[in-house]
């Protein structure tokens, strides 16, 4: 980020993103609704006609729920969805969130279903059911609210908050069995297994097989119920789930205030899963594909860290920066990724953007570095680069930036190079001083480059680009306290 740049503000949705389980789940709720609806020999519009009424909303009154529009047009919820991806195997650990779907049931009693989604199987002892029944039952959660705002000085608000309380604890004593029914475990079948749990591991799987029926109903004997395509259908679907948790945390207000619709109808779901830009491969294809990639690598990079630690390191900056990239649009995605990698110079298409995906260097020094560099990534208006300021205001990014296999100073020319020759990576070179990267070193990049002169740069004659002296340092010696950054 260059110094003028923020962070983003987010609402709930923004602790997950297109790589997130819970938005994964709720695609695959809805394509095997959607699935059940299309007609086999229904035409587009058919079948877009008689999906238009039904919609799938995500992170508001639940994680995510299922509705349908009435004729009167009123939205009513038809079903809804706690999803905890948790390691307990306890069912009481799970009291909160069924007590939870059992208030939705008092609130909208046409709700057909209350699901409780989990990611690890429960030791079940008895029915599930008698589970729900005990716990709705308990209610001291109530006696504890009941007792803290007895405590607190005579009002006309106390009086109503405690009327509200004594109606609540009525209406959840008052359930009647047919409703408490309702709230069960989510029936999963992956890999031709049924099961009441979908680990984080496996929904990606889950949701293929959804797409698959999809095109296995709708498109029988064509390419589209093949591998390949199912696999492009999944980055496709993902990517645009991705914009539209992009575009809540973005427009956060108009949202809150209800000038832009939360719900996706499921007739622009069917748009997506028919669209003729899912083979196309445009750049939005792989921005998803490398947004997932990094998320991936950032979960294995904390999951090994906790295991070698027990827990995570104090001040450790890779939760943060996935809060920040999930926030990302794909324009802003893309600017980010070639400022992280500066040396890449090409244009992202199908024979590049591995370029944009090489492991080792995301690990180390990127990854690596948000984990071991103290200090939170430097806030401003855009995050566009993972920043550090040091004691005298010099502006570090930090990068991806290694050598592949010659351990020499002729393979960081090169980089020097593609970094002064890459556009893409201009602000870098007239906002920061310093790039830190996993063993490449530089006095000077220009000075290093093996073709282009700092004063060369320019647009034309005009040279209205007016490059810093930027040097290149390593992770480890940025580390160093009293010689870097620190």
């Amino acid at each position: 980020m260059s110094k003028i740049n923020p962070g983003v503000l987010f609402d709930a949705s923004r602790s997950w993103n297109g790589y997130n389980h819970q938005g994964k789940l709720a695609l695959v709720y809805a394509i095997q609704e959607i699935t059940k609806l299309v007609g086999t020999d229904a035409s587009e519009a058919e079948d877009r006609k008689k999906l238009e009424d039904h919609f799938l909303e995500i992170e508001y009154m639940e994680d995510f729920s299922v509705g349908k529009f009435e004729t009167n047009g009123d939205a009513v919820y038809v079903s809804v969805h706690q999803v905890k991806d948790r390691k307990d195997t306890a069912p009481s650990e799970y009291k909160s969130a069924i007590q939870g779907l059992a208030k939705h049931l008092i609130d909208e009693p046409d709700i057909k279903e209350a699901y409780l989604h989990v990611t690890s199987p429960l030791t079940l002892r008895k029915k599930f059911g008698e589970y729900v029944s005990e716990m709705v039952a308990d209610l001291q959660w109530i006696a504890d609210y009941e007792k803290k705002i007895s405590k607190e000085i005579d009002s006309p608000v106390k009086t109503a908050a405690l009327a509200e309380l004594a109606e609540m604890r009525r209406q959840f004593q008052g359930l009647p069995k047919s409703q408490l029914a309702k709230v069960s475990l989510y029936p999963y079948r992956i890999g031709g297994k049924d099961q009441t749990h979908c680990p984080e591991d496996q929904v990606g799987v889950l949701l293929k097989e959804a797409l698959k029926d999809f095109y296995e109903k709708k498109n029988p004997g064509t390419p589209k119920t093949g591998t390949s395509f199912v696999e492009k259908s999944y980055l496709y679907m993902m990517g645009k789930l991705d914009q539209h948790v992009v575009d809540r945390s973005l427009n956060y207000d108009a949202y809150k205030a209800k000038k832009k619709d939360r719900r996706i109808l499921f007739s622009q779901i069917f748009d997506w899963l028919i669209s003729s830009e899912i083979g196309a491969n445009g750049e939005d294809f792989y921005l998803y594909h490398i947004k997932e990639k990094y998320f991936r690598l950032a979960d294995e990079h904390c999951e090994k860290c906790r295991r070698g630690n027990g827990s995570c390191r104090p001040n450790c900056q890779v939760p943060v920066f996935k809060d920040k990239l999930g926030a990302l649009s794909f324009s802003a995605l893309e600017t980010f990724l070639y400022r992280t990698n500066p040396d890449v110079d090409r244009r992202m298409d199908i024979n590049t953007y591995d370029l944009f995906l090489q492991k080792s260097k995301i690990k180390d020094p990127f990854l690596k570095g948000l984990r071991d560099i103290l200090e939170a990534i430097t806030d401003g208006a855009v995050f566009d680069a993972v920043s550090y300021r040091d004691q005298d205001n010099n502006q570090y990014a930090l990068t991806t930036l290694a050598r592949d296999d010659r351990v020499d100073e002729d393979e960081d020319r090169e980089i020097c190079t593609n970094i002064v020759k890459n556009e893409q990576a201009f602000p870098l070179l007239m906002d920061y001083d310093c790039l830190i990267s996993r063993d490449v070193t530089s006095e000077s990049v220009f000075a290093s480059s093996l073709s282009v002169a700092q004063d060369d740069i320019g647009r034309g004659g005009e040279n209205i680009f007016h490059p810093r002296n930027v040097r290149i340092i390593t992770l480890d010696r940025f580390l160093e306290p009293t010689k870097e950054g620190q």
